[in-house]
């Protein structure tokens, strides 16, 4: 604590002497004119507002996040209803991602994210966990949040939800220190001329990492082990945009690496390293043919490498720990696509017509096992994920007017996978809007997933097998969406209900590793959002959310969800008291291998709150102080574990505490 009080003296003692003229950036921005104007367009991809977007959608500005003080995707998802993350034993940078209670892994393969419309999700694993761990939100314009399926129009891994990311670089640098040896630079930069404009972005973030205790594997594990670790993390983001007329073209590469904590889940976590790396190049034409049709084709190529290593250790007389073997694990992995959509937009009902071919390629995917006293390699063997697999997509939109106050939206889309066949899903949407203020959407939506390569090819893995039998998951989803505007913000009530067809679950073989196989669920539940400015200084956005029927009975994910924040604008002060809620989760784990494998018992982890606060201080026109607390209550809870025999749970983050100073130049 008395690290956060010499920063917080500092920082109120800096507000002081700052020019009393200073102004704060305009945070609060929620009249119904503002709402209505605010534009979403992943629903559909075409302009809608929140009254007339036939989907449960959740918007966030640039300025709620700046004003929330959130620095990543893995943070902001826990104040969306449905929404939740938290970090699991992959790696200290890893967090999963899930909507409505649906996950298999930690891959978070269920939901599809897309950054400025180019697909994160890899192939490999289908989700964006193992290659893409971390995504800042430092240079974004907004974040749109769809909670529910949207495979109609975007296809496989669009199962529960669609986060799609929108950046906007502008001049500004920023510089921030804090506990654990965290550092966080960045430096963002806008031009603009008669030619054209250019977008450049550059972050680095670090942190040493803090002291804990974890699970680490026993040969008796009803008497669970310890280690004392670090969770030291990196991660390097460098972006580029261009545009020249019709013509964007976008290049991106993220790295990021962890040591020590877990690695990639299973090897020991007292050593050992994983690093990742993430880069794409895009080209946009977006050329308007007439003046009721415009075109928008994208052509693109991505390459993704992992790399886990741990070092095995003995204890020599000396009491010294020497290696004694190197075990590591590479993946690497590259796309080509391209994308094509032609828009019809008339008075009167609006249609789109759209295609994608996609060609994934799994170059390496092996491990490796080697002495470290003379460097012979005792294991070296592909895991079977190589080769490639093709999608190829058509799918169409019609909006049409039945009534003034009345919009049906239709929609269909086919996936045609070279290892799975084909697959087609409707979309249907009703959207009345009942006066001014009030909006009733009824939908329905088909959405479907093709397992990952992880899922169907792996071999020669100590801890995973897997299933060449799987097929395809499905699922149909019904919606019931009321939405309400008041003075200066918003509510909205979702009532859903999802039946899974050939859902893939996780299951345990004979010998103890992990597998997947297809079932049936049933999920049900209900979310709610409220955004509101209730004074001249005051502002408060709720999200809740609780599952009635839960797919799996030992789902690791909470079935009851609650972030809020409170915020304060008042001159050049700005200040937000953030409460993140997550519900008891229950784990099924191994608590009595080898002895009895035909059991499967149960861990219970307990609900966690976690309290952040952000503060910032405008000191002249330019310059902004600011003060992020996360954890401040220095909570400890634990988390489910990948891993099945850690049935003790994985440590979650403690107290960390920054400041840094923003220039806006």
């Amino acid at each position: 604590m008395r690290f956060c009080t010499r920063f917080l003296a500092l920082f109120f003692n800096t507000c002081a002497a700052a020019h009393a003229t200073s102004v704060a950036p305009d945070y609060f921005s929620l009249s119904l004119e503002e709402l209505l104007q605010q534009n979403i367009y992943s629903s559909t991809r075409t302009a809608e507002n929140i009254k007339s977007v036939p989907s449960s959608i959740t918007v966030f500005t640039r300025a709620d996040i700046r004003l929330m003080g959130i620095e990543t995707l893995s943070e902001l998802v826990n104040f969306v209803p449905g929404f939740q993350s938290f970090r699991g034993d992959d790696s200290s940078a890893n967090y999963t991602l899930s909507n409505r209670g649906r996950r298999v892994g930690s891959g978070g393969r269920e939901l599809l994210i897309l950054w400025d419309g180019q697909r994160l999700n890899d192939e490999v694993s289908g989700g964006t966990a193992q290659k893409d761990g971390l995504i800042s939100l430092d240079n974004v314009a907004r974040v749109e949040f769809i909670r529910g399926p949207g495979s109609a129009i975007y296809g496989s891994n669009a199962m529960t939800g669609i986060i799609n990311i929108v950046t906007g670089s502008q001049p500004e640098a920023k510089l921030a220190l804090g506990n654990h040896g965290q550092q966080d630079a960045s430096v963002q930069w806008r031009g603009q001329n008669e030619v054209g404009w250019l977008e450049l972005h550059w972050q680095q973030r670090e942190s040493q990492g803090e002291s804990l205790t974890v699970f680490e594997p026993s040969p008796e594990p009803a008497t669970p082990q310890t280690v004392d670790v670090r969770d030291p993390w990196s991660y390097q983001q460098l972006y580029v945009r261009a545009g020249m007329g019709d013509w964007t073209l976008s290049l991106r590469s993220a790295q990021n690496r962890a040591e020590e904590f877990y690695v990639t889940g299973y090897l020991p976590a007292d050593s050992g390293f994983v690093e990742r790396e993430s880069r794409y190049a895009a080209l946009d034409w977006r050329p308007r043919l007439s003046d009721s049709l415009r075109l928008e084709a994208r052509v693109f190529a991505s390459d993704r490498d992992f790399m886990a290593m741990d070092v095995a250790t003995s204890i020599a007389p000396a009491q010294v720990f020497t290696p004694v073997l190197l075990s590591s694990g590479v993946s690497d992995d590259q796309e080509l696509g391209s994308q094509w959509i032609v828009f019809g937009e008339r008075a009167k009902g609006n249609w789109l017509l759209g295609g994608e071919w996609r060609r994934a390629t799994v170059d390496a995917a092996r491990s490796q096992l080697t002495r470290a006293s003379d460097g012979s390699v005792l294991r070296d063997q592909p895991n079977g994920m190589e080769g490639e697999r093709i999608a190829r997509s058509f799918f169409g939109q019609y909006q049409y007017p039945l009534q003034e106050s009345l919009e049906l939206t239709m929609g269909v889309r086919h996936d045609n996978y070279s290892d799975f066949g084909g697959h087609t899903s409707p979309r249907f949407a009703l959207v009345k809007e009942l006066g001014q203020m009030d909006s009733l959407k009824l939908l329905y939506s088909e959405a479907y997933r093709a397992p990952s390569p992880s899922e169907t090819r792996l071999t020669s893995s100590l801890v995973a097998v897997s299933n060449p039998d799987l097929a395809p998951e499905t699922a149909k989803t019904t919606e019931l969406v009321w939405v309400q505007l008041i003075d200066h913000g918003y509510w909205s009530a979702t009532l859903f209900d999802s039946r899974l067809d050939d859902a893939v679950v996780d299951m345990i073989t004979q010998d103890q590793r992990r597998s997947w196989m297809n079932s049936s669920l049933y999920i049900s539940g209900i979310e709610f959002e409220w955004q509101w400015r209730w004074a001249e200084h005051w502002q408060s956005r709720v999200a809740l959310s609780h599952i009635f029927h839960p797919g799996d009975d030992t789902s690791r994910d909470s079935n009851n969800l609650l972030g809020a924040s409170l915020s304060y604008l008042r001159g050049a002060f700005a200040g937000s008291l953030l409460l993140n809620y997550q519900g008891d989760k229950i784990d099924a784990n191994e608590q009595d291998f080898p002895a009895n494998i035909h059991t499967v018992e149960q861990t219970r982890l307990s609900a966690r709150s976690l309290w952040n606060v952000h503060m910032s201080y405008q000191l002249m026109p330019d310059w902004e102080l600011f003060l992020q607390a996360n954890n401040l209550l220095d909570k400890s809870y634990l988390n489910p574990a990948a891993r099945r025999e850690n049935y003790v749970g994985v440590p979650g983050e403690g107290r960390s505490v920054n400041m840094g100073v923003r220039w806006q130049y």
